[in-house]
């Protein structure tokens, strides 16, 4: 059985950080966060860690690297047609924090249950 992410307990953490932070950029970043999250959900489902050396995964710091590359191969940050595309270098910094802060907040939320799913692994 896969994680499912609940967005109503993550988004509002992302949503404070860029009305806060970003607040140029706190549309778009909204909107980004939940195509981010779309993916993270993409991740968990096809279980990427399968057939791998679980030991890749077994630390919060590792899952967040490999999720972030996941994520980054999946959403093209540059790409113009995107709904969330600003045109702008500080844009691709901005979306640069929010995914990294998705994936971070996404991990730490389901820590518990990301070990549970790689220990059925091994």
């Amino acid at each position: 059985m896969t994680i499912q992410i609940d967005k109503f307990l993550i988004l509002p953490k992302i949503n404070q950080y860029a009305d806060s932070k970003r607040k140029l950029f706190s549309e778009p970043s909204k909107i980004l966060a939940r195509d981010v999250l779309d993916v993270c959900q993409q991740w968990f489902v096809e279980s990427p860690w399968k057939g791998e050396d679980v030991s890749d995964y077994d630390t919060q710091r590792e899952y967040c690297i490999s999720m972030i590359l996941y994520v980054k191969d999946k959403i093209d940050t540059s790409d113009i047609t995107a709904q969330w595309f600003t045109p702008s270098y500080a844009w691709l910094q901005a979306a640069d924090i929010i995914i990294h802060l998705c994936v971070k907040t996404v991990v730490e939320t389901y820590w518990d249950k990301i070990l549970k799913e790689l220990e059925i692994e091994i």
